[in-house]
């Protein structure tokens, strides 16, 4: 029991939850276990925060890149590529969202062979 204080300690004091407060319980042991089983349950749960913001932040690093990939290849890129700088501006990927540039490429695109329908801006519900 010692040996799983001692570790659940040191996760505590890595993890960060050791500067919460927790309410002060009778000594008995089964008070001690319960502080100890809420103490991991707040560690797993704070580290799977902290691995989704960071999966969110290389998300977003890598919708940026993309988007000034495409921002470079557009004026004489394929209509797919313009299609997907189109979709960029459109959702908002890696810039924020102007739908007058988003019409403007699917434009563009369109031109070159994709059809216009394609876009969401011209897009019609489904028939029922």
């Amino acid at each position: 029991m010692r040996a799983v204080l001692v570790g659940l300690t040191i996760m505590v004091a890595t993890t960060g939850c050791a500067s919460r407060s927790y309410p002060k319980h009778s000594g008995q042991p089964a008070d001690a276990l319960l502080d100890a089983v809420i103490l991991v349950n707040e560690s797993v749960l704070f580290v799977r925060e902290k691995s989704a913001k960071v999966d969110l932040i290389a998300a977003e690093r890598a919708r940026r890149t993309r988007f000034k990939e495409l921002k470079g290849l557009s004026p004489g890129g394929t209509a797919l590529e313009q299609r997907e700088l189109a979709d960029c501006y459109f959702y908002g990927q890696g810039t924020l969202r102007d739908v007058d540039l988003a019409t403007f490429w699917y434009r563009q695109s369109a031109e070159q062979a994709l059809p216009a329908t394609s876009s969401p801006l011209e897009a019609k519900p489904a028939a029922r």
